[in-house]
């Protein structure tokens, strides 16, 4: 079940990805050409040729940075042991599979986090799954409207951090907000999702000894995962 719950967010991300990936290859191909035209006219200045490489040494890594984020969310880090976990990271690790879908289908994501790192003892590659299936459901919330806002924050409240996702969507019934947290329940169209997205979300978020909950703040519908915040050293 949690496979398949993994597989489907990866599809979802699918063409997003291919986006980040095509990008910097033409960003790889325009500088091989730039370098290939220099030399047929009968060279090309050094610094020229360094700029050049520094380009495509940078969009290089840039690539492996995507495939080393799709490699970490793809796998099983239930088994994984809790290490303190940097939530800066963390939001960074899912934007790295999330902002190209995000930014190719018109959804403003906005970020409210804190200038401090905070903390908190955690699976990091759970707790990544947990905010890219959270931005998931948010993209799908938001999908067909003219104005699409999604918005990632951060907040301390007591001895909890609280990482939230917010979508101006059209948002969840109260009576529907138990249910959707349960496995295998959707409100999307058939083919749309397997309803396993939250109900394993809820899992990760549990076993990290937090909670998470649908309310609503603002007009806007906020999916929330209260986790114990680590102290200070």
């Amino acid at each position: 079940m949690i496979e398949s719950a993994r597989l489907s967010s990866l599809g979802e991300m699918a063409a997003g990805i291919a986006h980040e990936i095509n990008n910097p290859l033409a960003i790889i191909q325009g500088s091989a050409d730039l370098v290939n035209a220099a030399l047929e006219r009968g060279g090309i200045e050094p610094e020229k040729l360094a700029r050049s490489m520094e380009r495509i040494s940078a969009t290089v890594n840039r690539i492996a940075k995507i495939i080393t984020g799709l490699k970490s969310f793809a796998r099983d880090g239930s088994r994984d042991p809790f290490v303190p976990a940097s939530l800066k990271t963390i939001v960074g690790e899912a934007l790295e599979l999330c902002q190209s879908r995000y930014r190719h289908n018109g959804v403003e994501l906005h970020l409210d986090l804190p200038e401090e790192d905070l903390l908190v003892a955690a699976r990091p590659v759970q707790l990544a799954q947990l905010l890219v299936n959270l931005l998931n459901n948010a993209f799908d919330a938001v999908d067909g409207q003219s104005d699409k806002q999604v918005c990632i924050a951060v907040k301390i409240e007591g001895q909890e951090v609280c990482l939230r996702v917010l979508d101006n969507g059209p948002g969840v019934p109260a009576e529907l907000r138990d249910k959707i947290l349960q496995p295998f329940f959707t409100t999307k169209a058939p083919g749309k999702g397997t309803g396993l997205g939250l109900s394993l979300s809820r899992a990760i978020v549990e076993g990290h000894g937090g909670r998470l909950s649908i309310t609503t703040m603002g007009g806007l519908t906020c999916f929330e995962a209260a986790l114990p915040l680590l102290p200070k050293a």
